[in-house]
Order: C-alpha cells, then sequence, then structure tokens
C-alpha cells in the first residue's frame, strides 16, 4: 500500500510539473491569415519565438516587419526592432500585452481572427 501512495504521489509530482513548464512556454509556429477585408490582410508567421507580421494589399507585400512574442496566460506581447518607418504602423500592438485567444487552427490576437494557412 505505502509503495502504491509513494508511486501515485511521484506521477502526480511530474505531471504537475508537466504541466508549469507548458503553460510557461506557449509557442506558435507556421502561417497565419486574417480575413481579407477590402482586398488588404495580415499574415503572421511564427517560428519558435520569432514571427514575421506581413501586410498584403490587392495581392502586393507593402510591408514586413520582424519581431518576437511572448505569451502568457490570455495575453500575447510582440516586440518589434526598432523601425522608425514603420513605427506608427503598429502602435496599438507594440510593446504591450494585447488579449490572446488559440482554439485548434484560429488565435485571435486583439479580438482580429487570423486562421492557420495550410500547407
Amino acid at each position: 500500500m505505502k509503495k502504491t501512495v509513494r508511486i501515485l504521489a511521484l506521477v502526480m509530482a511530474l505531471m504537475m510539473v508537466t504541466l508549469a513548464f507548458a503553460a510557461c512556454g506557449t509557442k506558435l509556429n507556421g502561417k497565419y491569415e486574417s480575413e481579407e477585408v477590402m482586398g488588404g490582410k495580415v499574415v503572421l508567421e511564427f517560428d519558435g519565438e520569432d514571427v514575421t507580421y506581413t501586410i498584403i494589399i490587392a495581392s502586393k507585400e507593402v510591408a514586413s516587419l520582424e519581431a518576437t512574442y511572448e505569451i502568457e496566460d490570455d495575453q500575447i506581447t510582440f516586440k518589434f526592432a526598432e523601425d522608425e518607418d514603420n513605427k506608427t504602423l503598429l502602435e496599438e500592438v507594440v510593446d504591450k500585452p494585447v488579449d490572446f485567444e488559440k482554439d485548434g487552427d484560429t488565435i485571435k490576437i486583439a479580438g482580429e481572427k487570423f486562421t492557420k494557412v495550410k500547407d
């Protein structure tokens, strides 16, 4: 009986540690696209801690920015390299946490829905 309790306690402790580490490091991978609105859309391509933020209008890329990101609880924070030309373009999401949700192949960032692109 004591051996069973010890094994059960060890298994539960390992599960708690695994869940704690999983919650700390949420990362996204792959390409996500927003819905097209008035001929424009945003494409986010995640790779580990990095993200490329691309704006496409009339099927042409008009801006592309590199950033890192961090997800904590239900918030995502983007950290863009200093780029004075495009800074006002992203003022709403630069260096401050915004709402984040993930549900299967879709994510929502600041209320905007992005769907994962299938390769």
